[in-house]
């Protein structure tokens, strides 16, 4: 027979376990935040050590031009001036046709570092993803990170054997189509089933694990769909599909 003191104290372990079961997926959520946090500062550090640089190539570069001009050499100068506009207009010339901001910049800055980094990058614009969702900061992580472990993946490959990634911007009349490719190394076919799990990396304790989850994270969060390809025929492709929005005709 249950007694009063009985039905108590179930109700009683029934409310701490709901209580329990909130806590710990309060503490998962606050987990995720911390660890996307992380991932996110550095991106930062990255980006600052990219604009380090270009600061340093900067002043180098008015260096030169004030020593011309103060050695008289104003015809040299004006040379010097032209040779850095063009170098700076061929790195831009590509990715000046994207609208989004955020996307050009980040793939500026990509292009800044394979430089640094004796890869070649290479961007087929087929489309300019206007009218696409995601907002710029998502699509501007999701794209960093795919590159990233692409650059990370040809640099252990000897430069005399061509370091190249590739990225293709690409629509059909439903979706829009991106792809991160390079031609080596592969990914071995038993872990790339487990390829987008958080905490699993490539490589070693150099690797967090998170750079793929949050790619496949946010690009599902907007609709869309992460597909990995890695084999001798193709290389290594990580390809992205997002719906386009269609107009309610009905309203």
């Amino acid at each position: 027979m249950i007694t009063a003191f009985s039905l108590l104290v179930a109700v009683f372990l029934t409310v701490a376990a709901i209580g329990l079961v909130n806590e710990i997926t309060r503490l998962s959520q606050k987990e995720r935040e911390l660890e996307i946090n992380k991932a996110m500062m550095e991106k930062d550090k990255e980006l600052i050590s990219i604009l380090s640089t270009h600061r340093h190539d900067f002043q180098n570069h008015l260096q030169v031009i004030m020593g011309l001009i103060q050695l008289g050499r104003n015809d040299s100068a004006v040379g010097y001036i032209k040779e850095v506009t063009k170098s700076l207009r061929q790195t831009s010339s590509t990715t000046v046709q994207i609208k989004n901001l955020e996307v050009a910049a980040m793939f500026l800055m990509k292009k800044n570092e394979a430089e640094e980094r004796n890869i070649q990058f290479q961007l087929e614009m087929k489309s300019e993803l206007v009218g696409l969702s995601v907002p710029a900061t998502d699509i501007s992580r999701i794209l960093g990170n795919l590159i990233e472990n692409a650059f990370d993946a040809v640099s252990v490959i000897p430069e005399k054997e061509g370091r190249v990634v590739r990225v293709c911007l690409n629509e059909g009349a439903q979706q829009f189509i991106i792809s991160v490719w390079n031609k080596r190394p592969l990914i071995p076919k038993d872990i790339q089933d487990k390829i987008f799990e958080k905490g699993f990396s490539t490589k070693g304790m150099a690797g967090s694990g998170l750079g793929l989850a949050i790619v496949k994270e946010l690009t599902e969060k907007h609709g869309g769909s992460v597909q990995l390809v890695s084999d001798t025929e193709t290389g290594t492709e990580f390809t992205l599909t997002f719906p386009k929005m269609t107009a309610d005709v009905s309203a």
